[in-house]
This record gives structure tokens, sequence and C-alpha cells, in this order.
């Protein structure tokens, strides 16, 4: 089923990780407090209730990915 390009498995998609991005703060308690985490959600949250389109998918996502690096520089990662 496409909705303004956008299919149903990206839908799945986007649930199955906004599940994932909201159950990390319960992991990493500070991320309850940091404005980018806030917003990661926020968007999330936006894009698995609202139809968009698959350009505003896109870089919704390269926003978000910026935010995480963001994030990542403020309070570290996992060692490589």
């Amino acid at each position: 089923m496409q909705n303004l390009g956008i299919d149903s498995h990206t839908q799945e998609y986007i649930n199955s990780l906004k599940k994932e991005i909201i159950g990390s703060c319960e992991t990493f308690k500070d991320l309850k407090k940091n404005v980018d985490y806030i917003s990661i959600v926020n968007t999330m949250q936006y894009m698995s209730r609202y139809k968009i389109s698959i350009k505003e998918c896109k870089s919704e996502v390269f926003k978000m990915l910026s935010k995480l690096e963001h994030i990542e520089n403020q309070i570290g990662g996992v060692s490589k």
C-alpha cells in the first residue's frame, strides 16, 4: 500500500524505530534531558502519526542522524 510515496512497510519500520528510541531513555537516563534526543522523539512521533512524503522522510532522517551524532559527541558512544 502506497501512502504519498511511503509504503506500509516503511511505516512499520518507523514505528519499530520509534519504540527503540523511546525505550533507550530507560537505559540511558541522561537522554531524557537532552534537547537533541527530545527533538528526535518528537520527529519520530510525528512521522508515525502523520502522512509525509518520501522527500520529507529523507530530510527528517538526515536531520535526526545529525542530532544523533551530536548526542554521541556530547555523551560518548560505543567503542569501536
